[in-house]
């Protein structure tokens, strides 16, 4: 399949992203973040967040049903808390991710 509209098609880009996004949590994980290796991943991690937006964006644009959009993304940002949450303060809390900003960007939109 070639791309003669740009350099990346949607679902490259998509990808590219989740790479980015895996390099910036390993980072969290396992790399100082002083040290200059954990600073480079973090920079590279931060193409997920402007690039998740503006997939939010086209999704909302193209989707059949906003609704049913909306639906998926909300389930998901459930099933997601309990991990997020574990995580982040090793108990259960009321800490939301990231997915929780783009629900309620959708419901804005």
């Amino acid at each position: 399949m070639t791309n003669t509209k740009g350099f990346l098609n949607r679902n490259q880009l998509k990808y590219l992203v989740i790479a980015a996004m895996l390099i910036d949590h390993i980072a969290w994980a396992f790399v100082p973040t002083a040290s200059l290796l954990g600073q480079v991943m973090h920079i590279i991690g931060r193409l997920t967040g402007p690039t998740m937006a503006y997939m939010l964006a086209e999704g909302y644009h193209y989707t059949r049903s906003v609704k049913k959009y909306a639906m998926r993304l909300g389930i998901f940002a459930v099933i997601s808390w309990l991990p997020f949450s574990y995580f982040e303060s090793g108990g259960i809390r009321p800490a939301f991710g990231v997915i929780y900003t783009l629900f309620l960007s959708l419901l804005a939109i």
